[in-house]
């Protein structure tokens, strides 16, 4: 299975639900996942939102226990970047960008 590197950044974003979101600017995670090229999701019913959240947990970004569907997903469409956002909100939570991009 071919997999390929992605940095993590945490976000600082000002906005609202309302009036929509703007990142004012990213922090390194110091942290980097492998995703592989084809995400298969491990449960049923899972999205690849979920896949990705579950490399954050084992990374220790985010808390285990983040509830399926919690997050929803942006790609870029060279597949060098993702957006993982607030399902429920929309908000940017996390940016995470391919190295060798």
């Amino acid at each position: 299975m071919d997999t390929n590197r992605f940095a993590v950044h945490a976000l600082d974003v000002w906005g609202n639900e309302e009036d929509g979101y703007e990142v004012n600017d990213t922090y390194p995670a110091c942290a980097v996942i492998e995703i592989p090229d084809n995400i298969t999701p491990i449960n049923e019913g899972d999205t690849e939102a979920d896949f990705i959240a579950d490399l954050l947990v084992k990374a220790g970004i985010i808390f285990e226990g983040t509830p399926t569907g919690y997050y929803s997903m942006d790609a870029c469409s060279d597949d060098c970047a993702i957006y993982l956002n607030i399902a429920t909100s929309g908000k940017p939570e996390f940016f995470i960008n391919r190295v060798d991009c």
